[in-house]
């Protein structure tokens, strides 16, 4: 295990934290188009961290880990309409808040009735469409 997420559960287990969450780094944003995706070897890391502190019963005193990326690649988005549903600043609803795929915007969907959720669930998220097979 990396020396380093070991010292940050430690200091989260200190300050009485209850979770940790693991956000994996997106292309979007001012980071789109810009290589920021992790190494396998990093994604394998942060998955036996998880699994650690989640599961052995030498952590049951540590935080929570929560790292949707580790459910992502096996089952697909955990979002898309499907179990959560984000809308930005502007009123865009989009499949997925880490990957920022804008649909329709809620007020026009208000006003014209548009089933902005059928669109959203059929689309899903599409980051982890193809990652999800070499889990299967």
């Amino acid at each position: 295990m990396a020396k380093d997420l070991m010292k940050y559960a430690d200091l989260a287990k200190s300050l009485q934290i209850p979770f940790i969450q693991l956000l994996e780094p997106k292309a979007v944003g001012h980071y789109e188009g810009k290589p920021v995706s992790l190494e396998e070897s990093h994604y394998d890391l942060l998955e036996r961290f998880y699994l650690l502190l989640n599961l052995d019963p030498a952590y049951t005193d540590y935080p929570v880990i929560i790292y949707h990326g580790f459910h992502q690649r096996r089952i697909g988005c955990l979002s898309g309409g499907n179990r959560t549903l984000y809308i930005d600043s502007e009123g865009f609803v989009n499949s997925c808040p880490f990957c920022q795929t804008k649909s329709a915007n809620i007020k026009d969907a208000l006003v014209t009735n548009e089933n902005v959720m059928e669109t959203i669930k059929a689309s899903g998220c599409q980051r982890y469409i193809n990652e999800k097979a070499r889990f299967l």
